[in-house]
């Protein structure tokens, strides 16, 4: 669902009163990010077309697969980490989606790209 609607739902009780946000989250750029990772990690160029067809697909399984495992990490979006690189904007200046993510996909090589990316 997240990734039709790019919507992120947000519940909280404050002062007993439940309350229901939304906040619009775009994860292309985040999408491209990774993108551009896995095709310079394995030397390939966005000009060959099935390998960026295929890495823009690991990337969009990638931050599917890290949006519904850690669903409940963004339900509280001040209680996320603040942004080291600032890659993209992001509300309150915390950790977009590809910083978390490659967190996990790249433990020893943060940063890959080692560049902002649009």
């Amino acid at each position: 669902m997240f990734q039709e609607t790019k919507l992120i739902l947000q519940f909280d009780h404050k002062n007993s009163i439940p309350m229901l946000s939304f906040m619009y989250y775009d994860t292309k750029p985040c999408e491209r990010y990774i993108r551009d990772c896995m095709l310079r990690l394995y030397a390939a160029s966005p000009e060959d077309a099935e390998k960026e067809r295929l890495a823009t697909s690991v990337a969009e399984h990638h931050i599917k697969r890290f949006m519904e495992e850690n669903y409940e990490r963004f339900q509280n979006w001040k209680n996320l980490d603040e942004s080291l690189t600032r890659r993209h904007p992001t509300l309150k200046g915390k950790q977009c989606l590809c910083e978390m993510i490659e967190q996990e996909l790249w433990p020893q090589q943060p940063c890959l790209l080692n560049q902002r990316a649009a």
